[in-house]
């Protein structure tokens, strides 16, 4: 049992920043998913559809922020029009809109 122990502490440390790295990752893309998810329900509640969404990390808002991811999106609501906003959202504060402004319609 001791040499199995061993065995894990002697890890490369260049091994053990990869997997760190790599879940990092991981945990990002699965959050990045819920957070397109959660917008896309948001703005059909509110009788749009969700055309573009891209990742703005540097967003209104984004300094001080923590948590929350920021997001540019269009969309278009219920009269067809186009909107393009920015959207900060995390997955327990929710969804909110700023900057919302109509480009076509």
């Amino acid at each position: 049992m001791r040499d199995f122990m061993l065995a894990y502490a002697e890890v490369n440390p260049l091994v053990l920043a990869g997997g760190v790295l790599v879940l990092a990752l991981i945990s990002r893309l699965i959050a990045d998913r819920w957070d397109r998810r959660r917008v896309a329900k948001y703005i059909a509640r509110l009788g749009g559809e969700l055309q573009r969404i891209s990742w703005s990390p540097f967003g209104p808002g984004w300094f001080g922020e923590r948590n929350a991811r920021i997001y540019l999106i269009q969309y278009t609501d219920r009269k067809e029009s186009l909107h393009s906003a920015f959207v900060k959202t995390s997955l327990l504060s929710g969804v909110y809109l700023t900057r919302d402004v109509v480009i076509s319609g």
